[in-house]
């Protein structure tokens, strides 16, 4: 009894101070901002508040993950999860959102596994064939799309489409993004290109610009041009997507995205030769990654040091100065 009332006590005055601290969240704050909700989450599920605690960490999920902070997520997430009654908690409106949130972000750091187990319990909660699997369908999707088993990933994001433009089901979830990223990068793009666009047309992208408030829009139709040798076309989508991800917050996605952003301009100016400018995207690239996305971070590193033995490169260059090259072409 002593105890649970010492951790009430600790509890109320970590809620004062992230109450007080709360308006910061869309301020990209630093790490030692965003540990009082870490703090707090840990804390409520150690007094047997599990539910205050899934609603303490999804109040400040987007700041930690678009701070580059995913391992501190996942690291409260899945203890929360682990404490949490699924059934009885299912009930509060961040419990799917935070599922799908926590499952993402393990996919993006190359913790397959653990996805994948997050998923297997939410199928054994939640057997029914209803909104919530059509959003199951959708993480598996991304899931597979990530560890790159592209025939997976299509298999599940095929499943949830033709449940939810079969059936009666009223949701926001949706697998058509995922399955477009997965035929796309699964080499159909002329499947994948109509399922990014949706109701859009490509003349509409191309002559409207940063007027559609879209950068994940632009930079995937931008990747499918491209796969299609449409470079020129592909490179201006590429630039507008990476203009609207630089003032993008809150999504818990922008760090990640840009590193894509980044890479495929990388690609696109070392084909137009410009070797050097080519050299900083793809830096800024991986700095990007580095903590969200360790394996593509990774997997950089050889591109890197070929365009390192190229006479025009000067690898010595600081991040600082890496930095401002890539955010001067990109509003240029």
């Amino acid at each position: 009894m002593e105890r649970r009332t010492y951790l009430g006590r600790v509890i109320r005055l970590y809620q004062s101070t992230t109450a007080r601290l709360k308006g910061l969240l869309v301020t990209a704050p630093a790490f030692d901002v965003l540990v009082n909700w870490s703090h707090k989450a840990d804390l409520e599920v150690e007094s047997g508040r599990t539910r205050q605690a899934l609603e303490t960490m999804a109040e400040a999920s987007a700041a930690l993950l678009d701070g580059g902070f995913p391992e501190e997520y996942v690291r409260v997430g899945l203890r929360v999860l682990r404490n949490l009654d699924w059934q009885a908690d299912s009930a509060s409106p961040v419990f799917r959102p935070e599922i799908a949130r926590l499952s993402t972000t393990l996919s993006e750091l190359g913790r397959f596994k653990d996805a994948l187990a997050q998923l297997d319990r939410y199928e054994r909660e939640f057997p029914e064939r209803d909104a919530g699997y059509i959003l199951l369908c959708d993480l598996r999707c991304k899931a597979f799309w990530h560890a790159r088993q592209f025939s997976e990933a299509i298999e599940w994001g095929r499943v949830g489409h033709e449940l939810k433009t079969t059936s009666n089901i009223t949701t926001e979830h949706d697998c058509r993004h995922s399955l477009a990223l997965a035929l796309r990068d699964g080499g159909r793009v002329d499947e994948a290109l109509p399922l990014f666009l949706g109701k859009r047309s490509l003349d509409d992208l191309l002559e409207k610009g940063e007027v559609i408030q879209n950068a994940s829009l632009f930079g995937n139709v931008g990747r499918c041009l491209w796969l299609q040798g449409d470079f020129s076309r592909a490179l201006c989508l590429y630039r507008v997507s990476a203009r609207l991800l630089e003032a993008e917050r809150g999504s818990g996605l922008a760090v990640q995205n840009q590193g894509f952003a980044r890479q495929w301009i990388s690609e696109a100016l070392e084909r137009s030769g410009d070797v050097p400018l080519a050299y900083a995207f793809l830096r800024s690239a991986q700095r990007r990654w580095r903590t969200v996305m360790p394996r593509r971070a990774s997997e950089l590193e050889p591109l890197i040091l070929g365009l390192e033995r190229r006479p025009e490169v000067v690898p010595s260059l600081s991040d600082a100065r890496i930095e401002d090259y890539v955010r001067a072409w990109i509003a240029s």
